[in-house]
């Protein structure tokens, strides 16, 4: 593959990337709202049920997360120019690590007590917060009590990933594959992304569909190319995220064609990204 990374700096990302963090606070909390009994939701009015909401977190669930960890792959690519494989550690410790670490020791058991509360067999606080510790492997979502990154998995998925993708990003840089970037060839990215959503390992959570996408960051990161494909086909892209989108509402979730949603989804990311590089590619003091 050709080195022709950007060499300026993606004011579109920065954007991006703040939007789409604002985006997840709103997303996180309309779940108090909605009546989905798969809702992990740690406070819950149980006698409100908003439809829009309803809709709402379905449609961003899709490519939120997602495209964070895209962004990651963009954020390890620049870092990776300046830095050391050392000192690119030792900043994941300080920024992911450490604030992941503090988060679960004072919020998340705070969080957990509310949800034994509003079950009414809450027990006192210091002893739900020493229980809070406990493990229990078959259950991390908290609402027993036990222990659960909670809200924060993003922050320990992202900072093991970054460990776990690090020598392979290091020999990506020494030397990538040449490799023929036009539509077809981004629309065909979605298949390794269908693939390890087969594998269904934690759910929507998957490490493996975020492994995948912070690898295409850095690719694409690398090369110009891909961006420039994607500003020229962001209409096709829409287009096609908005027929799939359009079809996979029709259809019962348990009749969902896994291949499809990830084509759909991976043509919302292409989209945002065409769009926001189009429109958001610029400074601004709001990005300080």
């Amino acid at each position: 593959m050709q080195n022709n990374s950007l060499s300026t700096r993606r004011y579109d990302i920065d954007w991006l990337r703040a939007i789409i963090v604002l985006l997840v606070l709103v997303h996180h909390a309309m779940p108090v709202f909605i009546a989905d009994p798969s809702a992990i939701v740690y406070a819950k009015e149980p006698h409100v049920a908003s439809h829009l909401f309803s809709v709402l977190t379905s449609f961003n669930r899709q490519f939120q997360m997602e495209i964070l960890f895209l962004f990651a792959g963009f954020a390890a690519f620049y870092s990776l120019k300046t830095r050391t494989s050392g000192i690119y550690v030792k900043e994941r410790i300080s920024r992911l690590l450490i604030p992941y670490i503090a988060g679960t020791v004072t919020i998340v058991p705070i969080m957990t007590y509310f949800t034994a509360l509003m079950q009414g067999d809450a027990p006192s606080l210091w002893q739900h917060y020493t229980g809070f510790f406990r493990m229990d492997p078959a259950n991390f979502e908290g609402l027993t009590g036990t222990y659960t990154p909670a809200h924060l998995w993003f922050i320990l998925y992202l900072f093991l990933l970054s460990l776990a993708t690090l020598p392979l990003f290091q020999l990506m840089r020494r030397k990538m594959p040449e490799i023929p970037v036009n539509p077809l060839w981004l629309l065909l990215l979605a298949l390794p992304l269908a693939a390890m959503d087969w594998l269904n390992v934690s759910g929507s959570k998957s490490p493996l569909v975020f492994l995948v996408l912070m690898i295409y960051g850095f690719v694409m990161a690398s090369d110009e190319r891909y961006q420039a494909v994607i500003d020229k086909y962001f209409p096709l892209f829409l287009a096609l995220a908005v027929l799939i989108q359009t079809t996979n509402n029709y259809l019962p979730y348990g009749e969902r064609n896994l291949l499809l949603y990830n084509l759909g989804r991976w043509c919302w990311i292409l989209s945002i990204c065409g769009i926001g590089h189009k429109l958001l590619n610029r400074n601004s003091p709001l990005l300080k």
